[in-house]
């Protein structure tokens, strides 16, 4: 009877063990919940690669080592913390979308389920080997085909164009003299004078400093006013024999998420009447801030007008997208998540 008593005694430990370990183990098929919907994993991991991408962007080096990467930090943050701050960022804006295209009785025709199809593929197919390490096609075409065509959606339900028409052509211009750059520029692709059966070498350090300087000149000139924009424009080219003008202006929207980092420190630093130049692989560039308000679009031009517009609305669409971020309630999955390291999980 005692051998009995301590078999079963044993067999409740091995039971009660087995319990443990099951229940001790991370469930790693979601990331995170919010109000009837649930975020799987993969998701979460295509997200981390693309907070990853854009961490690299911001540290400014291409072939940064993991060492130095673990020692990063962006803002008040460690590089990895970053990372996955921003990937559950994604997350929860994932399900506020997904939450607000519901609510809002939306859907999609069979055609737009057709693009999306043929958005993921065009890249899942070419990136396969990469990609199908981090999750599966089906993640792949959640975190980003869906997403972005049920945001996009979401955002021309809410903003029709009658609503659009609320909006004042002072309230427009308003917004464009503090959202948007004007600037001018012109180039020069350095090569050295080469003999039609001769191929390009690397441009020597004395022909690039002559480049440099002249370049150099042309900016102290604009800088300190003794010259415009627009003589120094004319002596490039003259210096250049060139039959065109080599003058390019346009105007950018500074809320454009494709403006490079280091491209929109320096246009923003630039005061209106002021120059600056850079090389890069051996062109060089002279940039020219012109008075944006000599620089206004034409509202008669309906195409021009909407895209000002859409620029403001999308600024309250995020506004709204955010708040509802901050008043969901979320399950984050913690023990799951823990486990992917973005610094191991992509060098």
């Amino acid at each position: 009877m005692k051998l009995l008593k301590n078999t079963s005694c044993l067999l409740l430990a091995l039971i009660l063990l087995t319990f443990g370990t099951a229940c001790g183990k991370a469930d790693k098929t979601w990331a995170i919940k919010g109000e009837k919907m649930t975020v799987p994993i993969g998701v979460y991991v295509f997200y981390l690669k693309e907070s990853y991408n854009k961490a690299l962007e911001k540290l400014a080096e291409d072939n940064i080592t993991p060492e130095i990467l673990e020692a990063s930090s962006i803002g008040d943050k460690s590089a990895s913390e970053w990372i996955k701050d921003d990937a559950l960022d994604s997350c929860k804006e994932y399900v506020v979308v997904e939450k607000l295209f519901d609510e809002n009785g939306l859907s999609f025709e069979e055609e737009e389920l057709k693009k999306m199809d043929e958005n993921t593929d065009s890249i899942w197919d070419d990136s396969n080997d990469e990609l199908s390490k981090y999750g599966t096609r089906e993640d792949f075409h959640r975190a980003f085909s869906t997403f972005y065509y049920k945001r996009n959606k979401l955002f021309s339900h809410l903003y029709s164009d009658d609503k659009f028409r609320t909006l004042d052509d002072n309230e427009i211009l308003d917004y464009y003299k503090k959202n948007y750059v004007s600037l001018s520029r012109f180039s020069k692709v350095f090569t050295e004078n080469l003999e039609d059966d001769e191929t390009p070498s690397t441009v020597t350090e004395e022909n690039r400093a002559k480049v440099d300087k002249q370049f150099q000149g042309y900016v102290d000139s604009i800088n300190n006013g003794s010259k415009s924009f627009e003589q120094v424009a004319q002596e490039f080219k003259n210096s250049e024999n060139a039959t065109d003008d080599p003058v390019i202006t346009e105007n950018l929207n500074l809320k454009d998420d494709s403006i490079d980092e280091d491209f929109y420190k320096t246009i923003t630093e630039i005061q209106p009447g002021k120059a600056t130049y850079s090389s890069v692989n051996d062109i060089f560039i002279l940039l020219y801030k012109n008075d944006i308000t000599a620089h206004l679009p034409d509202l008669n031009n309906e195409d021009s007008k909407r895209e000002i517009i859409e620029s403001i609305k999308l600024d309250e669409f995020d506004d709204m997208i955010n708040s509802q971020k901050n008043n969901l309630s979320f399950t984050i999955n913690d023990e799951a998540l823990k486990d992917y390291s973005p610094i191991s999980l992509f060098n």
